[in-house]
């Protein structure tokens, strides 16, 4: 799967989760596939600048399309 393939499948879940897209932007820092690639992660950062907390991750397996969604601390 590739990322633009995967990152709909990420907004999709982290809306179904309850997040509201507008508040917050793609983190660009660092790889978005897992070490062993198997995986998209990608990372989303409350706008405009997040407070320690303020973010969530979501986990798209790149063979089978299931997301998982991580909030942040």
């Amino acid at each position: 799967m590739t990322r633009e393939q995967a990152l709909p499948i990420a907004r999709k879940a982290a809306t179904a989760h309850g997040y509201d897209l507008e508040r917050y932007s793609l983190d660009t820092f660092g790889n978005e596939l897992s070490e062993d690639g198997g995986e998209w992660m990608f990372g989303f950062l409350c706008k405009p600048v997040p407070p320690p907390g303020c973010m969530f991750l979501v986990v798209v397996d790149r063979r089978t399309g299931i997301a998982e969604v991580f909030p942040g601390e």
